[in-house]
């Protein structure tokens, strides 16, 4: 691989980490810098190949496949945060956020009960580290995040992957290491969310495939190197749908929807 391709691989993997453990304007400023520096390397590459416009084609259909895969990954998430991690009898879990991040744990809790108080603690001490940037600038942030991450891993990870393991293969690994990513940050919590995310993104990416390409001398019914043999699809649909997932749970979950002030135990 070249060196292009392994500094992109090391700003999607490391990044997350070593911004998570800044916290406040930190966190924001460094997973912004290496997601927009990884993302740029990936469109270079594809420009570099060729296949730049096809990956940026727009087709009609295109944000409604966004949403629908959105909707398949934030669906059974709302689901399971609605009625089992933040139901309504325990209120926002962010009102319940003493001020160094941790939850204030309900008494005579047993069996799953344990699990769900272990996710509302990952998730009030991943808003403190995060919130050093609130209100509208968190959401511009927030969208502007998810744009730039969905192009370095699926451009850039995930197609370099398809190409060194297959289609398949390149799509589950890429999978793998996006939850293994998130893992970094410590938060065990997010890299179970961040898998079935990576799954269908990945999918989807191998799904809306950019026009194939075919030249003179490639060999007859051999894939050429710009189908979705090799994982490359068009990017706008992921885009859409990471962006419309990370709207969706950022600002519409039951554990975030009521953006407090402060926290405050």
């Amino acid at each position: 691989m070249s060196a292009h391709r392994w500094t992109i691989l090391a700003l999607c993997l490391f990044a997350p980490a070593v911004s998570y453990r800044l916290g406040g304007v930190g966190l924001w400023a460094v997973q912004g810098v290496a997601c927009a520096l990884a993302a740029a390397l990936s469109l270079w590459l594809l420009h570099d190949d060729g296949m730049l416009p096809g990956a940026l084609q727009y087709r009609n259909a295109d944000v409604t496949l966004g949403i629908v895969a959105a909707a398949l990954v934030y669906g059974p998430i709302a689901l399971l945060v609605q009625y089992w991690i933040a139901p309504p009898e325990a209120g926002n879990v962010l009102r319940l956020c003493v001020a160094r991040g941790a939850w204030i744990p309900r008494p005579d809790v047993h069996g799953l009960g344990i699990v769900a108080e272990w996710i509302r603690d990952r998730a009030c001490a991943a808003f403190t580290r995060s919130a050093g940037v609130r209100g509208v600038p968190r959401a511009a942030l927030v969208l502007a995040l998810a744009a730039t991450e969905e192009v370095a891993w699926r451009a850039g990870v995930q197609r370099m992957l398809a190409e060194r393991f297959g289609r398949v293969r390149g799509w589950l690994v890429t999978a793998v290491l996006f939850a293994l990513a998130q893992l970094g940050t410590g938060n065990a919590a997010v890299a179970l969310l961040a898998l079935p995310a990576g799954l269908v993104f990945g999918g989807l990416y191998v799904v809306a495939a950019a026009p194939v390409s075919r030249n003179d001398d490639d060999d007859e019914g051999a894939p050429s190197f710009g189908t979705m043999h090799l994982g490359m699809g068009r990017l706008l649909p992921n885009i859409a749908a990471h962006c419309a997932f990370s709207w969706f749970f950022f600002h519409q979950s039951p554990l975030f929807a009521i953006r407090p002030d402060a926290i405050g135990g």
